[in-house]
């Protein structure tokens, strides 16, 4: 199991940002602050199990008093190394990068572990077809041990039977075949945004980007343009009157979909973007802690291989 990149909230509590693992990224927000409080202090962790490494201490000060209070959000990203940054009402305060521990990192005994099954499955698939060419026992019909195979005569060449055709052999045609047709592209990505905002955090603009390479990626290898459906769906979190809830999650909706409909431009795709907000009408969590998740953009790619043959 993989380590996470922790905030220390309220002085006493640590809350989970994202898990230590490539391509992962979270947003917490903080505001939790006094009326009369002027600065503040943001520690980051990193906690495996019940171990936590210090990693950095974020520092804000000159803020605002009154109503309504600062917004403070913390973000991290991994890619190769983790990368944090603290924001006050928006605007970027800090940003902080540094590698990860060996010891937060995944282990690798499962993979290790498999590869050695693997090796041994392959040795002894080895040894069954050695035995079985006639330098080791015959087998009769009914696959049994043959007595005869036991004398020098037996393991003749004369005697011995001829190798069969290796199973790979036979099979290359229709496995070669099926590599004609292109698979199905099912993408999916979640992007977040800070409380009250419409504007793309650069996790969210390097997941756009990822997703439109896969999509021109797909429709270059042969997939179906006409039968790609692309929906970008907007919500929120639980705050303000319903109507300024669905206009938001519009707003975050439609931002996503401008930004992806740029990058598809930049790769000679021209698609139709399905867009649509639902307000706080589907959250994915009641905890306030991580009511961040709900302030979202949840990006579906569908496309099938209608087609993809006459396309070759």
């Amino acid at each position: 199991m993989a380590g996470w990149i922790a905030v220390l909230a309220d002085n006493d509590r640590l809350v989970r940002i994202a898990p230590l693992r490539e391509g992962e990224s979270g947003v917490v927000n903080l505001t939790t602050m006094l009326p009369s409080q002027e600065r503040a202090y943001v520690e980051v962790y990193f906690v495996r199990d019940r171990t936590r490494e210090p990693v950095h201490t974020f520092y804000a000060d000159k803020l605002g008093q009154g109503d309504p209070q600062p917004q403070i959000v913390v973000s991290a990203h991994v890619r190769g190394e983790v990368t944090m940054t603290l924001r006050v009402d928006g605007e970027l305060i800090a940003a902080h990068s540094t590698p990860i521990p060996p010891a937060m990192r995944v282990h690798r005994r499962s993979t290790l572990l498999l590869a050695l099954l693997l090796l041994i499955a392959a040795a002894l698939a080895f040894g069954a077809w050695w035995l079985a060419t006639g330098d080791g026992w015959l087998t009769t019909r009914d696959g049994r041990p043959s007595s005869e195979a036991r004398s020098p005569a037996a393991r003749s060449p004369e005697v011995r039977p001829p190798a069969p055709t290796p199973p790979a052999a036979r099979e290359l045609p229709a496995v070669a075949a099926s590599r004609d047709v292109a698979d199905a592209l099912d993408a999916r990505a979640t992007v977040h945004f800070l409380p009250e905002s419409a504007e793309l955090l650069p996790e969210a603009v390097e997941e756009i980007a990822t997703i439109a390479d896969r999509i021109a990626g797909w429709i270059d290898g042969g997939g179906s343009a006409e039968s790609l459906r692309i929906e970008v769906e907007g919500h929120t979190a639980h705050y303000g009157n319903e109507a300024s809830r669905v206009e938001l999650s519009i707003a975050r909706a439609q931002a996503v979909a401008d930004r992806l409909r740029a990058e598809l431009d930049a790769e000679g795709v021209d698609m139709r973007i399905q867009t649509a907000g639902y307000g706080a009408e589907r959250p994915v969590t009641q905890s306030r802690t991580d009511e961040w998740r709900n302030r979202r953009v949840r990006i579906t790619v569908i496309g099938d291989v209608s087609g993809a043959g006459a396309r070759r």
